[in-house]
């Protein structure tokens, strides 16, 4: 159910396993080459060794992968994942030894390095996931994820039960449909919307869902709006099926509702394809944005960034930062109001009906055209990539006041973070509708994979190139 909790623990045993291997390895060299004076059965190099080393750890992972010891079905349970880690271990080995006696390479420098690395891996991993399953443990002890608890069943009764004698799988706040001592319980559905953002909920469980339970359908939708965690349990098998993904808790198969792909492993992998591309491009976009820094003081007299406020992931406002394009005497005004007394009522209706401008008469320096139709002002919101309000690829961050034009899709957009580029930017960019743009924004969140990502940061790198408009 908590998947943002499971996959960060999950994640912290994959590197925490990564690290330790090649230290296991490092230290079992340096103690039988460096410190035992007995010779060794071949002259391997250090340098040799941490190569080696370097490229078995990532086929090392997979088969620990293999083994379900990134699964949290298996890494939280001590008595499931020591057993495999120590099977894993002696698994990796055997098949290193093989492949070094197959191929006649000398990987290691004696048989004594073989034992000390098989030693010092099987103790140092299980010693850090149990110090990691406690550390979990303890701040779930403080910060236990909030609960509405709705149903009326032996089931919906176990489970309170068991969340009351495990507390550090959730603190049930509020019930409805079944009454538990100490704990306020709801009789009314409206009154239970009502007092939804009241409760600081974290997560809703619903059990005995069926296909036509009109009470579920009304959590949801108000769930997906307070941007809560909806998950039940059914009663009919069929909604246990690949598009609807169960998690085993408190011995029940749980759905969670998510409103787009983009949960667990996969917001790692967005993540780490975000840090990926700003790192390895830093050096030039590093340059450019100072070369353009300069350029706004000689040019665009006046501050050299536009600070707005705007919506991101949750519907929460931040500050997005852009190079400033246009005069600063309009910076802060609403467009529509500034495009009317300009006497331009053709621009403040477009304005309002796509939130785009072609041509903007408030742009009104060489230099800051050249910003906008490069969209070389976007590329301060690296930044905010950096420290990670937005992604690369995503939703663009809209105006608060923009929040109406996306009636009920906003919690949808609002599922992710925004982004600095989005399909909608790469499908016709300003020359698309702003209804279109909004269609694709939903196509994109509902149906994320990190090859769509892939195929929009290569079509937005030709996009900016053959300048085809702007974003």
């Amino acid at each position: 159910m908590f998947k943002k909790n499971s996959h960060l623990l999950d994640f912290a045993f994959l590197i925490g396993d990564a690290l330790l291997l090649v230290a296991a390895f490092i230290g079992a060299y340096i103690l039988r080459v460096n410190l035992d004076p007995r010779p060794l059965l071949a002259p391997v190099f250090a340098h040799d060794f941490l190569i080696s080393t370097l490229i078995i750890t990532p086929f090392w992972l997979i088969i620990f992968a293999t083994l379900g010891l990134y699964n949290p079905k298996t890494s939280r349970k001590p008595f499931r994942f020591i057993p495999r880690i120590i099977f894993g271990t002696c698994l990796g080995m055997m098949a290193l030894i093989s492949f070094q006696y197959l191929f006649d390479l000398n990987i290691f420098p004696a048989r004594l390095v073989i034992f000390y690395a098989l030693v010092f891996t099987i103790l140092a991993v299980i010693i850090l996931r149990l110090i990691i399953l406690f550390v979990a443990r303890f701040f779930r002890r403080h910060h236990q994820p909030r609960i509405l608890l709705v149903g009326n069943s032996a089931t919906t009764r176990d489970i309170a039960e068991q969340i009351l004698t495990q507390p550090e799988t959730g603190q049930v706040v509020a019930t409805f449909g079944i009454k538990i001592d100490n704990i306020p319980d709801f009789s009314d559905t409206d009154e239970v919307i009502k007092n939804l953002r009241k409760l600081k909920l974290d997560s809703i469980i619903q059990t005995d869902v069926s296909a036509r339970d009109r009470l579920a359908e009304q959590l949801l939708n108000a769930s997906r709006n307070r941007f809560i965690s909806y998950n039940f349990i059914a009663e009919e098998p069929e909604f246990y099926n690949s598009r609807n993904q169960a998690v085993i808790n408190w011995g029940y198969p749980i759905v969670t509702i998510s409103e787009t792909p983009l949960v667990g492993w996969n917001l790692i992998v967005k993540r780490l394809f975000d840090l990926f591309w700003v790192i390895i491009l830093s050096p030039i976009w590093l340059i450019v944005f100072a070369i353009l820094v300069l350029c706004q003081k000689l040019f665009n007299r006046g501050p050299i960034f536009f600070i707005q406020k705007r919506l991101g992931q949750y519907g929460k406002t931040f500050k997005l930062l852009k190079f400033r394009t246009m005069n600063q005497k309009f910076s802060g005004q609403d467009a529509i109001a500034i495009f009317e007394k300009m006497g331009r009522k053709d621009l403040a209706n477009d304005y309002a009906k796509n939130r785009k401008i072609a041509q903007d008469p408030r742009v009104d320096t060489l230099f800051g055209k050249f910003l906008r139709a490069t969209s070389l002002d976007e590329l301060p919101q690296i930044l905010h990539i950096l420290s990670g309000k937005m992604s690369i690829i995503g939703p663009r961050p809209i105006l608060p006041d923009e929040r109406d034009f996306y009636k009920s899709n906003d919690s949808v957009l609002f599922s992710i973070k925004p982004g600095l580029t989005s399909l909608a930017s790469v499908s016709g960019r300003s020359n698309l509708p702003f209804a279109e743009r909004v269609k694709l924004e939903i196509f994109y969140v509902s149906n994320w994979s990190i090859i769509f990502d892939i195929k929009i940061f290569f079509r937005t790198i030709k996009a900016v190139i053959c300048r085809d408009g702007s974003f």
